[in-house]
């Protein structure tokens, strides 16, 4: 769900990616094609990044499995 969710909210850091590669690659002859393509890899490429390392870091520890009721001998 959360990866989903990821997805859903990644255009707004496309936007954002186009905002700061638009004034960068224009100048330097890129068509608003490339320039738009490239925004799309760099913000859903971001955001799946950075809602990987959420889910890693906020993982929780595998549970023990629970100690056996009777020993050996009895």
């Amino acid at each position: 769900m959360t990866r989903a969710f990821a997805i859903g909210l990644g255009i707004t850091t496309v936007r954002i990616a186009a905002a700061v590669l638009d004034p960068i690659m224009t100048p330097m002859g890129y068509s608003a094609a490339t320039t738009f393509v490239v925004s799309l890899w760099v913000g859903w490429g971001l955001t799946l990044l950075g809602t990987e390392w959420f889910l890693v870091r906020t993982a929780r520890a595998p549970h023990a499995l629970p100690a056996a009721r009777f020993s050996e001998t009895s």
